[in-house]
């Protein structure tokens, strides 16, 4: 019995110390654990400021591929033509000969020549400190002369390699930092660090949680901080997105020399009809607004809600009116004066016979950003030399 007893004993004593050799790895464990995320944290968010060696692009806080590397100059930047018609006007037009450029963008359209320091904006000759670059043979933009025509507000962080363009038709909110912040890749405590933000900083506020924010610093990084260490988020603009009325074309009622007793109008619509009041031939407009029939058919179209939009019909070719530029401006500035002056608010464009449908895209790429700065509408009537698709995405309408 006594043997028995001792050989249990032996084994309880065994089982005891076993269990004290677990209770300290536990103990290991629940001091080395904290310490190894406190360590992970802090390397994450120790030295976390990197900054780019490839120059980048961000519009409206999208990353931007470039085919041509950018030129800064004296913190001027130039974007290659490809890139701004990736970006901002893909129907850019250049002349080689002379050595000219034709952008639009929205209301505005700009002309530059290679090495010139004044350019055309919207008719007005206006001196520019950067001019269009030829850097052999490939062509160069001066974006900070091109603000106003592409609707940006720019910024360049040399520091940190980065060109930021915010378009001025998009919302824009902004905050100032409470306390120095670290910049998180993403939404999480324990996320990399990209860059250290000071208490003051001011930072473009990209979307918004609860508990964290996605912005953008003054170097043009891109990331995540807590909500709670921010002032109060101003919003600095709206949305500006251009309502489009449903458009009613009423072309059986645009004869001015006819009465109508079977007028039919959807007063929720934008009810248009369009007499033939102008011509081109040969360049010349002729101008048929001061007949006689014309005064009493507006009379008429006042009293039943139309908005009279005059037609715009071709008398000759394109190819023999408006191929080139100082044709196209010509007819585009006589036909804006007269509209202006007549209080009419648009124009419908008839061109049956279209013998070079590229200077035909021209002249509408052309007209439409000066009829828009002043609310005119550019209608144009469809006919089968045209690309629909194309001549929707130039001007308000096709009918």
């Amino acid at each position: 019995m006594n043997k028995k007893r001792r050989k249990k004993t032996t084994k309880v004593s065994t089982n005891s110390h076993g269990g004290k050799k677990l209770n300290m790895k536990k103990v290991r464990l629940f001091i080395v654990l904290p310490l190894l995320i406190i360590l992970i944290f802090l390397i994450r968010n120790g030295s976390t400021e990197k900054l780019n060696d490839k120059l980048r692009i961000l519009y409206n806080n999208e990353l931007v591929e470039y085919s041509k590397e950018p030129i800064i100059e004296n913190d001027k930047i130039f974007l290659s033509k490809d890139d701004v018609m990736n970006i901002f006007d893909k129907t850019i037009y250049y002349n080689s000969a002379e050595k000219e450029l034709i952008t639009t963008f929205n209301k505005h359209i700009a002309l530059l020549k290679v090495d010139e320091e004044y350019m055309v904006l919207n008719d007005s000759t206006i001196k520019i400190e950067s001019s269009l670059k030829d850097e052999d043979g490939e062509i160069y933009l001066p974006i900070n002369e091109l603000k106003t025509v592409y609707d940006i507000e720019l910024a360049f962080s040399k520091e940190n390699k980065t060109i930021m363009m915010d378009s001025t038709s998009k919302e824009k909110k902004t905050a100032a930092l409470v306390k120095n912040t670290t910049l998180k890749e993403k939404d999480s405590i324990f996320s990399k660090g990209i860059e250290k933000i000071k208490e003051g900083s001011e930072i473009v506020v990209i979307e918004e949680t609860p508990k964290y924010l996605k912005v953008r610093t003054d170097k043009g990084n891109i990331g995540y901080i807590k909500t709670k260490k921010v002032s109060e988020i101003k919003k600095v603009r709206d949305n500006y997105d251009e309502e489009k009325d449903d458009l009613n074309y009423l072309d059986k009622y645009s004869d001015v020399k006819k009465t109508y007793e079977d007028l039919k109008v959807d007063v929720k619509k934008y009810n248009v009809v369009s007499p033939k009041l102008y011509t081109l031939e040969n360049t010349s407009l002729v101008d048929k607004t001061s007949y006689e029939e014309v005064a009493s058919y507006r009379a008429w179209a006042d009293a039943n809600n139309l908005n009279v939009i005059p037609m715009l019909d071709l008398g000759g070719t394109v190819s023999k009116t408006i191929i080139t530029y100082a044709q196209r401006n010509k007819v585009i500035n006589e036909l804006y004066v007269s509209l202006v002056n007549g209080g009419y608010r648009g124009v419908v464009i008839n061109f049956e016979n279209i013998d070079d449908i590229n200077s035909f895209y021209r002249f509408l790429i052309e007209i439409t950003p000066k009829f828009k700065e002043s609310g005119m509408k550019v209608i144009v009537k469809y006919n089968s030399n045209m690309d629909k698709d194309k001549v929707k995405e130039i001007v308000d309408y096709v009918v």
